[in-house]
């Protein structure tokens, strides 16, 4: 709390909050005081607070877990996120931006992956929701010896992932030629922005596209 007074403290998965410590974090929420081991008295902070679980709070509440008191402190303004397995139209997006995450971290030239890999990513379920994609392209990155992932970077749990129509569905697979081809261009464009950035002179060699064929591309579906 000292740390973050005057910004912003994120508490996350605060469900897990040990009961002998809630009645402590309460306090400092209503008082706006915490007292350091060892400080005579306590000292002011002036910190937003912003807290995240996957538990229900109401009903820990009701059973006596999680204090009734901290919730209503805690929850000024809930926002509920759906698990990723009902969010499969923006699987591919996050997808794109923690493979470039990934890339970075491990220094490797920023990547892309093939439609098989988009289907399968679509298709699994997600138990682990965002943290589990996130490990799982990490894993993928450090695996692979091309700039492409393919199906088989992945672990077996996703590739065996069911709802393999829904998967289709989302890529525009189940539609006629042209709206498949409208989708196909979509995904694969966007990563090759995601792939190269700023150097479009790159990306449009890398498509084998002129510079001009490539921004009409990119314009036609408000990538740029």
């Amino acid at each position: 709390f000292r740390t973050a007074s005057g910004g912003t403290l994120f508490l996350d998965e605060v469900g897990d909050l040990p009961p002998g410590l809630q009645p402590k974090l309460l306090r400092v929420l209503e008082t706006g005081l915490v007292r350091p081991v060892g400080a005579p008295t306590p000292i002011p902070v002036d910190v937003r607070v912003v807290s995240a679980t996957h538990q229900d709070l109401l009903e820990m509440a009701g059973k006596g877990s999680f204090r009734r008191d901290l919730y209503h402190r805690l929850a000024g303004a809930v926002v509920e996120v759906a698990p990723l397995r009902e969010r499969r139209e923006e699987i591919l997006s996050l997808a794109q931006h923690m493979l470039k995450q990934a890339a970075r971290a491990q220094s490797k030239p920023c990547m892309g992956f093939d439609l098989e890999v988009a289907r399968l990513l679509i298709a699994y379920s997600w138990p682990g929701n965002v943290r589990e994609l996130q490990h799982v392209l990490a894993r993928a990155v450090a695996l692979s010896r091309s700039s492409i992932l393919h199906a088989g970077l992945l672990p077996a749990e996703v590739r065996d992932g069911a709802d393999t129509v829904g998967a289709e569905m989302v890529l525009g697979l189940e539609e006629d030629f042209r709206s498949a081809r409208v989708a196909f261009e979509r995904m694969y464009f966007s990563q090759l922005v995601q792939q190269h950035g700023s150097n479009l002179s790159e990306a449009a060699r890398r498509a084998g596209l002129t510079r001009s064929h490539l921004y009409n591309k990119l314009d036609e579906h408000g990538l740029r």
